[in-house]
Order: structure tokens, then sequence, then C-alpha cells
């Protein structure tokens, strides 16, 4: 448990993070051991500063809110942003102890549901252009006076 400790504390050193790979940082098994010491320790003694430190350590990162989310699950506390800093409170929720930290971190991206038909093509949405531009209607022309009249025939003259 001390080990892990002082490895909290290297980790949240701002000059140690800026050489931390988070893609791998987050698929080693490090950050499991780090993150369960803080939730035990916070259940067993109510201290959260190592549950700070774990979430400082992914404070700009994307895995950030799903780590608060799975803290907060773990351990039964609310999260308020108060000055730019989290505070814990407790919830009335019981601690689930039972939930693990990868499917958190690493969610099963959903595909839509495809029909059996469409499988074996590509559909693309249709988008309706906006620029298109709509057809001209032809202009009515009256059949007395059309240019298809042959010349001398029967109301060549205009109409009145």
């Amino acid at each position: 448990m001390a080990e892990t400790a002082k490895l909290i504390a290297l980790l949240s050193n701002p000059q140690v993070r800026e050489l931390i790979d988070f893609r791998k940082l987050k698929a080693s098994d490090t950050l499991k051991d780090i993150a369960e010491f803080a939730a035990e320790h916070a259940l067993a003694s109510g201290d959260r500063t190592y549950i700070s430190r774990v979430l400082d350590i992914f404070k700009n990162t994307k895995d950030f809110d799903r780590l608060l989310k799975w803290f907060c699950l773990r351990t039964a506390l609310e999260t308020t942003l108060i000055d730019g800093n989290l505070k814990f409170n407790k919830s009335d929720n019981a601690p689930n102890r039972e939930i693990a930290l990868r499917p958190f971190l690493n969610p099963i991206p959903t595909k839509p549901q495809v029909h059996k038909k469409s499988s074996n093509r590509v559909v693309k949405p249709i988008v309706e252009n906006p620029a298109k531009k709509k057809k001209k209607k032809h202009k009515r022309i009256d059949l007395l006076d059309s240019w298809a009249m042959l010349p001398g025939s029967y109301g060549t003259g205009k109409r009145r």
C-alpha cells in the first residue's frame, strides 16, 4: 500500500505528468491498482486526497469524466465544482465495490443496427442541396399566335 501511495505521488508530479502516455497508462494494470487503492482508502478512512490526485493525473484528458464517474459510483460520492476544484460529498447510495474500471475507460462503441438487405451495400444519407436550382416553368404559348403556324394560313395576323 505504501508503494501505491508513492506511485500516486510520483504520477501526480507535473514534471512526470508531461512524460506520461495516457493511452498506455489507461491500458495498464497500474491504473487499476492505484484507482482501487484510492477508492478503498476513501471508503476505509474517509480521506479523499488519493482520489483527487488520481483525477489530477487525468485532468486534461478525455478519460477524466469516465474516471470521475467510476469513483463516484464505486465510493458512493457526489461531486460539485467550486471555484475550479472538485468537492466530494457523501451520497445516499451505497458504495458499489463490484464495479470494474475497464468497462468505464474502454466503452464498447455501439454500432447502428443494419438490416440484412442493406448490409451488402453502402447506404448514403440523403442530403438536400440547398443551392440546387429549381427548373423554370415554360411560358405558355397561345396556339393562335404560335411560331409553328404557316405563313398565309388563317389567323396569321395579330389577335384582336
